[in-house]
């Protein structure tokens, strides 16, 4: 998403657009969305009274009209703040707003008013190879002299999958250039890659897109091992569109909120797994990820926190990759037995369903009884002489990598993945 935006317009509620007031709609990236207004959304005439209106009364929805003529729906709306100066017959309003909806109005954030969500992700052309502009160097004898593209222009990847009864994932990928072959100085070369989410089942909320889209995008987050955010969000109702030669062209709405631990870097990333490497098995493989998403949040959510980039290693990285692994075995492994199951027993489970199939777990040479002994030190706050096996420092680090790569092997396994398709993935990572 951009850096910084502005929308000046009239702004108003659903119910009340006779009352429209001047203001500008700020976003900054990271950081906020806003509106401010030159004026009050209220009824009342006295700038006194609209001062001291309770604030709880804020309004969820807020409409507006921009200065391109665009309609603009603004979700989740809080007053932030409002100032009034008794020698003016006008007061400041201040909102803060969760979601900016652009394109259309809708009534409220459960109106069902979409069939489609289209998402860019900066990592997706990395991940869904082969892509569609080939690359090679040529030369004899492993010297390299030229470097050859290859651009299809009319050609584009498209796979679908359902992925449950009210949902299908379309994955799309284009090539294109720019520029001329008589003016060579100047061409630019393009390729995106993006993913798309359509209700089989009619009209859904904006809500229902977002959670289907962020599942999909928490599933290139394990394949990348990169927490990853998307960098453009469109809707799409199939009843808003316009006719050109004969065929439909819907309208998009563009949707912008907060997300601050976004990472647009381009860079690139050595990836977990790649398409082409699960082509045969990634539909049964997506729905099942879909299918255990409720059951699996907890658990995906502590992995993604301990696979994003950090400065500085402290020990709740290490503990929060503890837990999770402690939570995968209740939840997914041991959720029929009953009595105390204690964290060495949950992790010798584990530690066996993998080391006979998966070398790097096999040759780990993981000591339970270390983990067990850090775990007690770090979590539970007992004198370090009654925990003789725990560690620290790099140590501790390595400790955790390793913990890490087994959390890795339990959710393959779980959405799918053979023990062999694992233990190829882990040998190349």
């Amino acid at each position: 998403m951009e850096e910084s935006r502005e929308f000046k317009g009239i702004w108003y509620l659903p119910k009340n657009r006779d009352n429209a007031v001047a203001g500008i709609l700020y976003y900054r990236k990271k950081e906020f969305i806003r509106l401010e207004l030159i004026g009050s959304l209220s009824n009342q005439d006295n700038p006194m009274k609209i001062f001291f209106e309770d604030e709880f009364g804020s309004p969820q929805i807020i409409y507006g009209e921009s200065s391109d003529a665009k309609k603009i729906t603004l979700i989740s709306c809080h007053k932030r703040g409002q100032s009034l100066n008794l020698s003016c017959t006008f007061p400041l309003t201040s909102f803060d707003c969760q979601y900016i909806v652009i394109g259309s109005h809708i009534s409220n954030k459960s109106e069902k008013c979409f069939n489609k969500i289209k998402v860019k992700i900066p990592v997706l052309s990395q991940w869904l190879i082969p892509t569609l502009i080939e690359d090679r160097f040529i030369g004899e004898n492993d010297l390299p002299s030229d470097y050859e593209l290859k651009i299809p222009l009319n050609q584009k990847t498209n796979i679908e999958v359902e992925i449950n009864s009210n949902f299908k994932l379309s994955l799309i990928s284009r090539s294109s250039f720019s520029g001329s072959i008589n003016y060579p100085e100047v061409l630019k070369i393009n390729q995106f890659t993006l993913f798309e989410i359509e209700s089989i089942n009619g009209k859904v909320s904006l809500p229902e897109l977002l959670d289907q889209s962020y599942l999909f995008i928490h599933f290139v987050s394990l394949a990348s091992l990169t927490k990853q955010e998307p960098t453009e969000i469109y809707l799409y109702d199939y009843d808003d569109f316009q006719t050109y030669n004969g065929e439909n062209v819907f309208n998009h709405n563009e949707i912008i909120y907060i997300i601050r631990n976004e990472n647009l870097n381009n860079e690139k990333i050595n990836l977990l797994f790649k398409y082409n490497k699960i082509e045969t098995e990634f539909p049964e493989i997506i729905k099942k990820w879909y299918s255990v998403s409720n059951d699996l949040a907890p658990i995906r959510n502590h992995l993604f926190n301990s696979i994003q980039r950090k400065s500085v290693f402290t020990s709740l990285d290490f503990l929060i990759v503890v837990q999770a692994l402690e939570g995968y075995h209740r939840r997914f492994v041991s959720f029929q037995k009953k009595g105390r199951i204690t964290l060495k027993d949950r992790l010798e489970d584990l530690i066996q369903i993998y080391s006979s199939d998966v070398l790097k777990i096999k040759n780990s040479n993981l000591i339970v009884q270390v983990v067990v002994d850090t775990r007690d030190y770090f979590s539970h706050f007992f004198a370090r002489n009654t925990k003789p096996n725990l560690v620290e420092g790099i140590e501790l680090l390595e400790l955790t990598m390793m913990l890490r790569l087994l959390l890795i092997c339990c959710v393959l396994d779980l959405i799918g993945f053979t023990k062999q398709k694992i233990n190829n993935i882990v040998e190349r990572f």
